[in-house]
């Protein structure tokens, strides 16, 4: 009788134990103290005193990304004249040759930044996700995890129109990697578009 009663009390105790455990530990969520340790991938939580790191890639998603386009002009080409012409950035995951071209993947830009009317080359563009973000790179937060690079296209459009494409337009790109805690600058050299884009881009 005696042991029946003490196991009873037992079985009873122990969820009752875990769900004030639970509780305590949900109820001590709103002072938790957060901070990143991006080069890590290291999220520490203070709780109570405690330190707990947690290694979780996705915490780092919800973080800036902030990058510094250099972009300058190959020798012997000349700028596009005129005043309209403006410089366009288009940022994009760059999933590599094999998923571009082979597999046919596009991935949507996440950032796009125009500069009008640049006099000077070369020129340093910061790209930022706070003032630069696109519907699609609202939309999903993974390529903010640098886990892969990203590839910055770059053109020089002589009418200033996004919209349009001119024979006259200088192209180029470059890529920028996450490094030891940031994003690395990426370097774009300017040069004239090939036979093939001519051809395609020519106005009749």
């Amino acid at each position: 009788q005696k042991i029946y009663v003490r196991s009873k009390c037992l079985i009873l105790f122990f969820p009752m134990t875990m769900l004030l455990v639970y509780a305590l530990i949900i109820g001590s969520t709103a002072s938790l103290s957060f901070r990143q340790i991006i080069n890590t991938r290291k999220v520490t939580a203070v709780v109570g005193g405690a330190i707990i790191s947690i290694s979780n890639p996705a915490i780092s998603l919800a973080v800036d990304v902030n990058l510094h386009a250099i972009v300058s002009i190959e020798p012997g080409v000349e700028v596009p004249p005129g005043d309209k012409a403006a410089l366009y950035l288009t940022v994009k995951q760059d999933v590599g040759v094999w998923q571009s071209a082979v597999r046919n993947m596009k991935p949507p830009p996440v950032m796009t930044k125009r500069i009008a009317q640049v006099t000077e080359y070369p020129t340093t563009v910061d790209i930022s996700s706070v003032t630069d973000l696109t519907p699609e790179g609202t939309a999903f937060n993974d390529w903010k995890s640098g886990k892969k690079g990203l590839l910055i296209a770059a053109r020089i459009d002589t009418d200033g129109v996004a919209a349009t494409r001119d024979p006259g337009d200088l192209v180029g790109q470059g890529t920028s990697e996450f490094k030891e805690g940031k994003w690395q600058d990426a370097e774009i050299v300017m040069t004239g578009r090939g036979v093939a884009g001519k051809f395609i881009t020519n106005k009749k």
